[in-house]
């Protein structure tokens, strides 16, 4: 696989028709020399002798994407993020005789007079 790739599987298990005694532990891929845009779907895998595909052949099985770059990750990390800090601060309490119009409620002291 080319180094500036990354393997996105998309299946890790395979439905397979075999007799009980001939169904494969695993079946092992080959990505070595695949390119950005290369796909192996699951017509593409090697099976053993005596054992059938349950799923349709043109189902993805894997393919190479393209890594991304530090400011893709970077735009992406900075979109709908709330900081970690204004997540934890706590809504602001109206002093006592300011108006709370925010909950649409009086303060208990903004009706007494002293």
């Amino acid at each position: 696989m080319v180094s500036d790739g990354l393997l996105d599987q998309q299946l890790v298990q395979i439905s397979v028709e075999a007799e009980a005694t001939a169904i494969p532990p695993a079946i092992e891929v080959n990505v070595e020399g695949m390119a950005i845009g290369d796909a192996v779907h699951a017509s593409d895998l090697r099976l053993p002798a005596g054992v059938t595909l349950a799923i349709e052949p043109d189902v993805l099985v894997l393919h190479v994407i393209a890594a991304p770059t530090a400011a893709q990750i970077q735009a992406e990390l900075g979109e709908g993020e709330v900081p970690a800090a204004a997540a934890e601060v706590p809504a602001a309490v109206p002093a006592a005789g300011a108006p709370a119009a925010e909950t649409g409620r009086e303060s208990a002291s903004a009706g007494e007079s002293g």
